[in-house]
């Protein structure tokens, strides 16, 4: 796999390399993890029951932008990007 020969070589010679690459370096594990709570982008998920659901594997996550006011007495409007996640 040249990404993680990339990065090991590169962490050989000394260069900081980002969690986030080396991380994407790995290869997937083997093991299922599975999870009854989820807090992603201010949301918070719960399952009732796992067992309800064999497979559960689908969603989705966005960036918006949308003009806001910055407070209540405030009239200059500022372009915020908005996470999703549902």
């Amino acid at each position: 796999m040249w990404i993680r020969a990339s990065i090991t070589s590169a962490l050989n010679d000394g260069d900081t390399i980002g969690k986030d690459m080396v991380h994407m370096s790995m290869p997937p594990t083997l093991e299922a993890m599975s999870y009854q709570t989820m807090y992603a982008y201010g949301n918070h998920t719960c399952v009732a029951s796992a067992k309800e659901h064999l497979t559960s594997d689908c969603g989705v996550v966005a960036t918006f932008e949308q003009e806001c006011i910055l407070g209540p007495n405030d009239q200059i409007l500022i372009l915020a990007k908005l996470n999703y996640v549902g």
